[in-house]
């Protein structure tokens, strides 16, 4: 939960920054993955009669959203990979004009470090929440694997 908050606040704190350009790529992504996800499981299933109706009741919403976005739908198709809305680790990580990072990526870096980063392992699943820094006497994801210590 504390990883998803951390991921809230990118999100929101790198959408402040130019709210009608980044906003509208923020938007523009999402679209564009949520149609890639259902013209995919569209693949996966073609010649099924049940799933031709899912499909049709999945993407009609989604495409009536791009409208009211006062977007088309090729130009959301058209969003290059390099467009798509980076992730937390690309943003804190993407050097500005000049080799330097934000403010706000400064200020985001600091959640990718120490404890907030086993906060990501334990999220994932990553062995490094169970070994890594230590928070008091035990390793901060040994919660997951408290049938074996003593």
């Amino acid at each position: 939960m504390v990883r998803s908050l951390i991921d809230c606040l990118y999100n929101i704190t790198a959408i402040l920054e130019d709210p009608a350009t980044v906003g509208r790529k923020y938007r523009m992504s999402g679209l564009k993955t949520t149609l890639i996800d259902i013209d995919n499981e569209r693949d996966r299933h073609q010649g099924e009669d049940d799933w031709e109706s899912y499909y049709k009741e999945r993407r009609a919403p989604v495409e009536l959203l791009i409208r009211m976005s006062n977007l088309t739908l090729d130009e959301v198709m058209q969003v290059q990979k390099g467009d798509m809305w980076p992730t937390f680790g690309e943003y804190i990580d993407r050097m500005q004009p000049g080799g330097v990072l934000t403010e706000n990526q400064e200020f985001l870096k600091t959640f990718a470090r120490l404890e907030w980063r086993q906060y990501s392992a334990l999220s994932h699943g990553a062995f490094e929440a169970f070994i890594g820094t230590l928070l008091g006497a035990i390793p901060i994801g040994a919660y997951y694997v408290n049938d074996f210590l003593p």
